[in-house]
């Protein structure tokens, strides 16, 4: 378990995976592509406002949260 996931309690956890995949959506609607790494746009302009109100980290591991329950997958840009 890394440092991040062990400062986010559970019901934090719950919270930020729903509003990464409230984010995504929103996203999918408006038809906006390639998405960006949610976490990286904690704490700058281009933030959507879904997110506000949670840390880069618990978005982050609330991205990672959606990974590992197969909702989401990250790609990777060559």
């Amino acid at each position: 378990m890394n440092e991040a996931s062990k400062k986010v309690s559970p019901e934090r956890l719950f919270e930020s995976a729903e509003a990464v995949l409230r984010t995504l959506a929103d996203m999918a609607r408006r038809g906006e592509g390639p998405w960006p790494y949610l976490p990286d746009l904690v704490g700058t302009p281009a933030a959507p406002k879904s997110l506000a109100g949670f840390s880069h980290d618990e978005v982050q591991e609330g991205t990672m949260f959606l990974v590992r329950l197969g909702f989401i997958s990250l790609s990777q840009t060559p």
